[in-house]
């Protein structure tokens, strides 16, 4: 009580301009606090965001790995799979650290390595069907270990969150399913009885089951995102669509007993899904990226209108403040004048 008391007694032996000013200060702290705040929000999402885009830089250096050693030779395109090991080796460098993927990122590594520079003999399909579901194994656990900690997994907005479960989740299982379809046939390509056709019927549903996931994921990113959504990767979509289901066509007619079907003709529908899903999964890479660069764009702009307002608000007051002491020492000054 006592210290109200010496603070109004200081408050009276202000003159009025001092009073005034005082009560612009205290609205001057008061707009810049509020503005701190909001300012520190933005960065926050901001780097939440930059961190995102880490995440599929690397996703697109781990997409170009995987599908440079499933794709047959003539269907690869730039990069090629030995360039591939130069930027897989930037990305570790710069972003192992960060996200924390240092020793799935090594394991990863030696085996593309070993792969791409002393591959077994074609000759050797078991060692090289070894080899290439190890890479597989390895290649999915560390975009599962990119899509945690960069932020991927816990985006914020729809659209991008989807596209996010496209290029991280589905795509690799889809590789998964195909490669271990593929994998049953060779293994059995004679004695084909009633139980080898039950096996591959169940492959077969759980490529339908993965092919039913992606619909759904672009279903629902084409209804959260926008019209430029849809039209970047619709084409990639029905591709890949049209691709697989002619893949299962082909199995359940082997399953069936069809003798007229061939490993070499689910050698060449296979290269067609592959050749669908290595497109798809890079347009929904770079759409993603595009989304996520879009919502720094949002954030900083959003961030200099609130700066803008707040500056507009300060001048506003400031203006109020310098009215009200014009009406205040107009009167006294008369006043003074008379006296």
């Amino acid at each position: 009580m006592a210290f109200m008391h010496r603070v109004s007694g200081w408050l009276g032996r202000l003159s009025v301009g001092r009073k005034l000013m005082l009560i612009y200060l205290l609205d001057l702290s008061a707009v810049i606090y509020v503005s701190s705040i909001l300012i520190h929000e933005k960065y926050v999402a901001i780097d939440f965001t930059r961190k995102e885009i880490v995440g599929t830089t690397y996703a697109a250096v781990l997409r170009d790995g995987l599908m440079g050693q499933f794709l047959a030779a003539p269907q690869q395109q730039p990069p090629l799979v030995a360039d591939v090991l130069t930027r897989l080796a930037g990305v570790r460098q710069a972003y192992d650290d960060q996200l924390r993927t240092h020793d799935v990122g090594e394991r990863f590594s030696s085996v593309l390595q070993q792969l791409v520079q002393n591959p077994p003999p074609a000759t050797d399909t078991i060692a090289l069907t070894r080899l290439r579901s190890q890479l597989l194994r390895e290649g999915r656990e560390l975009l599962t270990t990119v899509g945690n900690q960069s932020n991927l997994i816990l985006d914020p907005d729809l659209d991008s969150y989807y596209g996010m479960s496209l290029v991280v989740l589905r795509f690799p299982e889809l590789l998964q399913a195909v490669h271990d379809t593929v994998v049953f046939l060779h293994a059995a390509p004679t004695g084909r009885g009633p139980q080898w056709s039950s096996e591959l019927l169940t492959l077969v549903g759980r490529l339908d089951a993965v092919m039913l996931g992606i619909e759904s994921d672009y279903n629902q990113a084409f209804i959260a995102g926008s019209p430029d959504m849809r039209a970047a990767l619709m084409a990639q979509r029905e591709a890949l669509k049209a691709s697989l289901e002619s893949f299962q066509a082909l199995l359940q007619g082997m399953a069936a007993g069809e003798s007229r079907l061939t490993l070499a003709q689910v050698g060449a529908q296979q290269a067609q899904v592959l050749g669908a899903l290595r497109d798809a999964w890079g347009v929904g890479i770079t759409d993603l990226e595009r989304l996520l660069n879009r919502r720094v764009d949002g954030l900083y702009a959003r961030m200099w209108l609130h700066l803008g307002t707040a500056l507009v608000l300060l001048g506003c007051i400031l203006s109020l403040v310098t009215l009200v002491a014009r009406q205040i020492a107009k009167p006294l000054q008369q006043l003074a004048r008379v006296a």
